[in-house]
């Protein structure tokens, strides 16, 4: 997972930019009042700042239901901050962390060819824990 989040409030999301995208919200949905003819792209862009803005609202008790390997990923400077990117890492009893310095949300774009052969090993090869003085390897 990339640039997930658990809930949407300012623990989860950049305080600039959930404030942003809270007025996004409602100037969008003003506009769209107005609207016969709704373009899709301005839809599509309304849905995903509905989603930043009201979802997901997932409890982090409900991560350790998780039980299957999973790749956490997130950029230094993401929309997501890191502590709760952190958060849902250490929620998740076979996960690993990537954090990808100078990066933002859109990791899987500015970083395609790093991100791709990472995921790619991540979905080749066994999931393993370092453990004790393996954590020196």
């Amino acid at each position: 997972m990339t640039g997930a989040n658990l809930r949407p409030d300012t623990t989860a999301v950049d305080p600039f930019v959930q404030k942003m995208v809270l007025a996004e919200n409602i100037k969008g949905a003003d506009s769209l009042k107005r609207m016969k003819n709704v373009p899709a792209e301005m839809k599509n862009q309304l849905k995903l700042m509905h989603l930043l803005s009201y979802e997901p609202n997932i409890k982090t008790s409900d991560l350790k239901k998780i039980t299957c390997p999973t790749l956490v990923i997130g950029g230094d400077h993401d929309v997501i901050t890191t502590r709760h990117t952190l958060e849902i890492f250490e929620g998740i009893k076979n996960a690993y962390l990537w954090i990808l310095p100078n990066s933002g949300h859109s990791t899987p774009i500015f970083y395609k060819d790093m991100f791709n052969q990472i995921v790619g090993d991540f979905f080749a090869k066994p999931f393993r824990t370092i453990e004790k003085t393996g954590r020196f390897n």
